[in-house]
């Protein structure tokens, strides 16, 4: 996005919800230089149809929220286009999928490597900045397929292959956990009896401390003191 097409959209938030500086202008700009032009004018007009002016000019971050929201809405996005040459059925084309370990992985993929370059560089890296980064990591590979298919209905899920792999890694974590336990030591409870007696001493003893006179010294008021 060009300083040019970012001024257009950013006049638009000025207008509703006040005038700022050029510096301020020009961190905003820094900020959000990597936004594509569309991206970033669909979410100033969403901004502006729900935002109360009473908050005051909207942050950095409340224009990242609007663009994330305008990303799931566009139709053609690739992480939802589950028929699309580039689409990657193991992250979804969000860089990031969950491994077997239970963690997250970044993805091989091309919005993998996209993903890596800007988590290194931070959020407030330009798009140039992002290209450069990602010709340092290695190149990406072809999008992962085969681990979901349409089923009789329309719906894509996971393949029963892949279905069963995940099947067979929770049993043998659920074993795992059973063998850990199996192996630990009994832990020493106590008898429901001696539980119960030692309840009852105690209750004793509380009774009888309760029950004790207060010792005065001579002249003291006489008045019952409280527990």
């Amino acid at each position: 996005m060009t300083n040019s097409e970012f001024r257009e959209s950013f006049g638009r938030l000025e207008s509703a919800f006040g005038e700022q500086g050029a510096e301020r202008r020009q961190f905003y700009f820094r900020q959000l230089e990597h936004v594509s032009t569309w991206a970033f004018s669909r979410a100033v007009r969403r901004i502006i149809e729900i935002r109360d002016d009473r908050y005051g000019f909207p942050l950095v971050a409340e224009i990242h929220t609007a663009l994330d929201e305008v990303e799931r809405e566009k139709p053609s996005a690739g992480a939802f286009d589950f028929e699309a040459r580039e689409y990657c059925q193991r992250c979804e084309n969000r860089g990031w999928y969950m491994n077997a370990r239970g963690g997250v992985s970044p993805c091989s993929c091309r919005a993998g490597r996209l993903k890596q370059a800007r988590m290194r560089l931070g959020t407030s890296a330009r798009r140039t900045e992002v290209e450069e980064e990602v010709k340092k990591l290695p190149p990406p590979e072809p999008p992962v397929r085969g681990l979901q298919e349409k089923n009789p209905l329309g719906f894509w899920e996971d393949t029963q292959e892949k279905h069963d792999r995940h099947m067979t890694a929770k049993r043998a974590e659920i074993e795992e956990i059973k063998r850990r336990q199996a192996e630990e030591p009994p832990r020493l409870t106590m008898p429901d009896e001696l539980r119960k007696r030692l309840l009852k001493d105690t209750v004793a003893g509380v009774r009888g401390r309760m029950a004790v006179p207060v010792m005065r010294e001579p002249g003291e008021d006489e008045e019952e003191v409280p527990f």
